[in-house]
């Protein structure tokens, strides 16, 4: 990148390069990350596919996957041992009028979660 990206000062024979310059190109980067990431994740492929062909941290690719799963309001479900693809084979999750339905009727019936419910929402469910 030294001389493309990134222009260095040299002081006693070494290259010495801005933080604002590093800091910027590190928000890029970092966009870019995120942009590639998300869009493979939009494309169903799982956290470990995106590692792979990132060749990203997995813990940067974990963070990314929360990131996009909170940004996009997707539900996400797992079952304990069973890995995302193992999972896709067993079980086609559907968004139906009826999981909307049961979810809603958990969440009236329990007051933790109906509080958080409408901490999340900004305002009462109005129910009761």
């Amino acid at each position: 990148m030294e001389g493309e990206e990134l222009q260095p000062t040299i002081v006693d024979g070494k290259h010495c390069f801005s933080l604002e310059e590093l800091d910027r190109h590190r928000r890029v980067t970092d966009g870019d990350l995120a942009a590639q990431a998300f869009e493979m994740f939009n494309a169903d492929k799982t956290q470990v596919d995106v590692v792979i062909a990132m060749k990203a941290p997995p813990e940067r690719i974990r963070r990314l996957f929360q990131d996009w799963t909170e940004m996009s309001d997707c539900i996400v479900a797992t079952a304990p041992g069973v890995g995302g693809r193992r999972l896709q084979k067993l079980l086609k999750p559907r968004l139906t009028r009826t999981l909307v339905w049961t979810c809603l009727k958990i969440v009236l019936r329990d007051a933790g979660l109906r509080a958080r419910a409408e901490k999340e929402l900004g305002h009462s469910l109005g129910l009761g």
